[in-house]
């Protein structure tokens, strides 16, 4: 995964997350040189692009005017009369389920590094939402992170740049409680250019979904981009 993801509001530094140390396997990592894009935060690494090889799928790529990243597909700006939704607060989030891509996953807590940065999620299987952020659910713009793939194989966000919009995410709390989020749209970011916009609050609650993207540089062992997923909280 890599570490480059920049940190959400209420961190004062806003630096990518830091990078797995791992040179990635499977499908992914025979095509990684067939779609030089970058996706979002840099928080675990999965590649999407203008032509997926391994999935047999061509995805246009649109230019982001405002943001400086690649639009895969859907919006990444709400609408400019949104339906507000009333916020439904996660307690202790402990998992996310996202039937679209096939994960059913363990939620961990992801603090923060000392320069500001996600710590990534410490096993491959596991999805993270960064605490020092508001909790799933909650008003305001929340962040669940995963790693891409490993040593061994895809990990848990492996198949993020397979969502669509219209697919939805659900966050379970350990109470059984559950808050489920609609797919907006998703944007390929460079790590070092990812706006703050990712992380800025709309008018109801939203969630951003973040992995490593683009071409994993072998020289340094770090992907250079970050894939960001936009959704919403339905009622």
């Amino acid at each position: 995964m890599d570490h480059d993801a920049p940190t959400p509001p209420g961190v004062n530094t806003l630096p990518p997350l830091p990078d797995r140390q791992d040179t990635p396997t499977g499908p992914d990592r025979f095509n990684r040189g067939q779609h030089r894009v970058r996706t979002l935060l840099t928080i675990l690494g999965v590649g999407v692009l203008a032509v997926v090889v391994t999935q047999t799928v061509s995805y246009v790529r649109h230019e982001a005017a405002s943001t400086g990243g690649r639009l895969l597909f859907g919006t990444t700006h709400p609408a400019s009369a949104p339906v507000v939704v009333k916020p439904h607060p996660i307690a202790q989030p402990t998992q996310v389920v996202i039937a679209a891509i096939g994960v059913d996953a363990p939620l961990v807590p992801l603090a923060a590094n000392p320069d500001g940065s996600i710590k990534p999620p410490d096993k491959f299987a596991d999805a993270g939402w960064f605490e020092p952020g508001p909790e799933p659910g909650e008003q305001g713009t929340s962040v669940i992170a995963g790693h891409v793939d490993s040593k061994t194989g895809p990990a848990v966000f492996y198949r993020l740049r397979d969502l669509k919009q219209g697919d939805t995410v659900v966050v379970v709390g350990a109470n059984g409680d559950h808050a489920t989020y609609r797919i907006d749209g998703a944007e390929e970011y460079a790590k070092a250019a990812i706006p703050r916009q990712v992380y800025e609050a709309s008018a109801s609650p939203s969630l951003r979904l973040i992995t490593c993207a683009g071409v994993f540089d072998q020289r340094i062992h770090h992907y250079e981009d970050n894939l960001v997923v936009y959704a919403s909280l339905v009622p």
